[in-house]
């Protein structure tokens, strides 16, 4: 009650009469909108450009009066901020990484490969899923607010290991919001240029025709799609929804939202309509780089930073993000659109992460930092969220029990993986009743 953060870019100014006085200081939307007119700088250009920056950054965060070591999962963004480390370093520097038991997870191999490249000390520990799953009734105490990221828990694990060696850590967070790595801006460019050719009318037929289909159906036949996908028919759904949808600039919402706005389990008072204030069909600015600038401002800060930062702080654990660097980041949203193009699916980063490791460690699927959360739900943690979601602890005058209730049915017989959106539930009742 009556408590609220800083927000970033911002400093609080407090006057002698006690009133209290936002200021910002750096603007994301403000440095955005000053491109200018670069197309005649080459690509090897701005990779050159982009290289000294990140190195610049890199040797900045690496000034350290503690022993400091980087996080390496063996990622494009981990493994290039570990190489430029290594390269202004004159002992090896020592990186971390966690592995599992189930092999689906574990990616510490790649990682250890991309280690011995660089010539890093390199620490690796393997985890069972029971190490994870004792972590949960820790995540209040860790986060102290409702937070539903399912990749806190391989975070936490990653910290305890790091800070037995060093007191400070580097990390390639910020990678994929600045260099645009994620699917979804790949999917809204598609979507945006189907939503130019479809009218609504037709797009609704299409979506229907999809959905007579169900997603258990999709996952059987999921073998025709070329690239392996997991959870085939869920995707399917997901994408159904976003090519209905009356308006362009509901995209994005859509994309990152695990309850839509017309399923939301809470009671009607407590719903709230973002303004997207970027996104637009008529707005000029790529699209790429309308949602690079809604997640920089949104779901770097809220999610990826608070999520790496109460982990690591939990054990004392300094983590410092080179990516996030004034001038590489105006830089970047300095060019134009032509050399966006370059920017868009970390193109960039794999030409200069090249250098340092074979290509084949470089252009690989990415994995990300994912749990077997669809199977916990219905084994190892069913009893805990079964007991979170008695009707008892639902009816609070917030949530719609019986949306929650329908999804939770549906998860365990399998017949939806709803395994993100109960996630978000579980984590607010846990943090609901753990003081109670």
């Amino acid at each position: 009650k009556n408590t609220a953060q800083v927000l970033p870019g911002h400093y609080i100014e407090i006057d002698n009469k006690g009133n209290l006085y936002k200021k910002c200081y750096w603007n994301l939307k403000k440095v955005a909108s000053n491109t200018f007119n670069n197309q005649e700088i080459t690509d090897l250009v701005i990779q050159e450009n982009v290289e000294k920056k990140l190195e610049a950054s890199v040797k900045e965060h690496m000034i350290s009066d503690v022993p400091i070591g980087c996080f390496l999962s063996g990622g494009v963004d981990s493994s290039i901020i570990s190489a430029l480390m290594q390269k202004n370093s004159k002992n090896k520097i020592k990186t971390f990484n966690i592995g599992f038991e189930d092999q689906s997870l574990d990616e510490s191999k790649y990682a250890l490969l991309v280690s011995e490249h660089l010539k890093t000390d390199h620490t690796n520990i393997i985890f069972s899923n029971k190490n994870l799953t004792d972590l949960i009734p820790k995540l209040n105490s860790i986060y102290d607010e409702p937070f539903a990221d399912s990749s806190q828990l391989p975070t936490i694990l990653l910290s305890q290991v790091t800070k037995k060696d060093v007191k400070v850590a580097l990390s390639g967070d910020g990678g994929d919001e600045i260099f645009a790595g994620y699917n979804r801006y790949t999917w809204a460019k598609n979507i945006k240029l189907f939503y130019s050719l479809t009218p609504f009318y037709l797009r609704k037929i299409i979506s229907k025709l999809m959905r007579l289909i169900s997603a258990e159906n999709w996952d059987k036949i999921s073998f025709l799609y070329p690239k392996k996908l997991s959870f085939f028919g869920d995707k399917v759904y997901k994408l159904s929804n976003v090519i209905e949808l009356k308006t362009f600039n509901e995209i994005y919402d859509n994309l990152i939202s695990q309850w839509q706005s017309n399923d939301l389990p809470l009671k009607d008072s407590f719903v709230s309509k973002r303004n997207n204030f970027l996104l637009n069909q008529k707005n000029k600015t790529d699209i790429v780089k309308q949602m690079q600038l809604l997640d920089i401002s949104t779901y770097l800060p809220d999610d990826i930073l608070t999520k790496v930062d109460r982990a690591s702080m939990a054990y004392s654990l300094e983590v410092r993000v080179p990516f996030l660097n004034k001038d590489l980041v105006k830089y970047l949203f300095s060019l134009s659109y032509q050399n966006n193009k370059f920017r868009g699916n970390k193109l960039i980063l794999k030409k200069i992460l090249s250098k340092y490791i074979p290509k084949n460690l470089v252009y690989r699927p990415k994995m990300g930092f994912s749990i077997p959360l669809e199977k916990w739900l219905k084994h190892q943690l069913r009893d805990w969220a079964e007991d979170l979601l008695e009707d008892k602890k639902l009816n609070d005058n917030i949530l719609d029990s019986k949306k929650i209730k329908k999804r939770w049915n549906e998860h365990l017989s399998g017949k939806r993986n709803w395994q993100y959106s109960l996630w978000t539930i579980l984590m607010y009742q846990s943090w609901k009743f753990s003081n109670k």
